[in-house]
This record gives C-alpha cells, sequence and structure tokens, in this order.
C-alpha cells in the first residue's frame, strides 16, 4: 500500500501538473501569438516565455494549506488546523507586485529581479520537481515553434472538457457557497471542485 501510495503521489505531483500546464502554455501561445513569434524569433526568450504562461495561464491555481496557528482572513479568524485555499493566479497577477499585468511581456523573466512565481510554492512546501516542469515546458513549446504550420487551431473551435466529472457551473456556485458561509476549512463533496471552480 505503502508503495502504491508512493507511486501515486509522484505521478499526481509530478506528470498530471505537468501535462496540464503544457495544455494551458500552448493554449495561451494559441491567445497570444505574438509570444510563439518571440520564441521562434528569438530562442533565448524561451525561458522567461515559459514563466509568463505559467503566469498568465497557470495549470494549477491555487494552493491547499493548513492553518498552524490562528489567522484572520477577510474579518474572520480562522483557528489553527483549518485549511485554506490560496489562490497563487491572483497572486501571480496581483498589480502591486507585477508591472502590466494583463500583458503578454515575452521578457518579463529576463528583467533583473522579477518576482517571483508562486505556483510552484515557496519554503518546505515548494515543488522539487519545478525545474524539470520547467525544462518540460521549454522542450515542448521548443518542438511546437518548429512545426509547420503550428498551432493553427482558433481557441473559440477547441473542444472543453468537464473538470474531475463535475459540472465546472455547479462547482463555481458550490464554491461561492461555501465561501458566504465561511466554510472551507474542512472536506466536503464540493472540495474536488476548487480546481475546476479555479479557472472561473
Amino acid at each position: 500500500m505503502a508503495g502504491s501510495a508512493l507511486i501515486y503521489m509522484r505521478w499526481r505531483g509530478a506528470v498530471s501538473p505537468t501535462s496540464d500546464q503544457i495544455a494551458c502554455s500552448l493554449f495561451t501561445l494559441l491567445v497570444e501569438p505574438g509570444l510563439m513569434a518571440e520564441v521562434r524569433a528569438d530562442p533565448a526568450l524561451l525561458a522567461s516565455i515559459v514563466n509568463e504562461t505559467i503566469r498568465l495561464e497557470p495549470g494549477i491555481s491555487i494552493a491547499a494549506r493548513t492553518l498552524i496557528e490562528p489567522v484572520e482572513v477577510g474579518g474572520l479568524e480562522r483557528p489553527a488546523g483549518a485549511m485554506v485555499w490560496l489562490s497563487t493566479r491572483t497572486a501571480n497577477t496581483d498589480p502591486k507586485v507585477w508591472r502590466d499585468v494583463d500583458v503578454s511581456d515575452p521578457g518579463r523573466f529576463t528583467a533583473p529581479d522579477p518576482p517571483r512565481l508562486l505556483t510552484f510554492g515557496g519554503g518546505p512546501h515548494a515543488c522539487l520537481g519545478s525545474w524539470l516542469a520547467r525544462l518540460t515546458l521549454e522542450e515542448t513549446i521548443r518542438g511546437v515553434a518548429d512545426l509547420t504550420p503550428t498551432l493553427t487551431i482558433a481557441p473559440v473551435d477547441i473542444q472543453w472538457m468537464q473538470v474531475l466529472g463535475v459540472n465546472p457551473d455547479a462547482c463555481r456556485w458550490r464554491l461561492i457557497e461555501r465561501i458566504a458561509r465561511g466554510d472551507l476549512s474542512g472536506p466536503g463533496s464540493e472540495t474536488g471542485c476548487v480546481r475546476g471552480a479555479a479557472a472561473f
């Protein structure tokens, strides 16, 4: 059982988020064709462009954390042991930290001391595979850029699928109801919806 759990954790923590981010990064390049043109024109920008696609369209946009001491959130005190959901997507587009948050800037991460992406967490909970994930993304985008033609489908023609087998609209409303109740501390049937709702 322990071996199976370890294999699952490694798959869930490495393969799945990376493949999700590949899809999100390629979608960003479809929506922002100027970024793909920059990949072809200046391959040295590839790492920066990968980080920019992660910032704009993260495959995982929230991080769950358990409080080790009471913390006030939105005027409510959450007790130690409560689970909170941190929106890394919001943090990565905070205008107090990032300039031109809605602009896709291929050179954003080539500047000296750019803000740090929070998508991969930080401190003792930082993702151990973040550099491998970035390398995988870079090689994938490099390969797609070399294809002719490349990324020719219109974004509006992409067929979307349900996330986690739950209707995303129903999921969104369940999450809003839980926020209104202040009930995001414990497990519930809607907990699995949070990632699907994060895109709304």
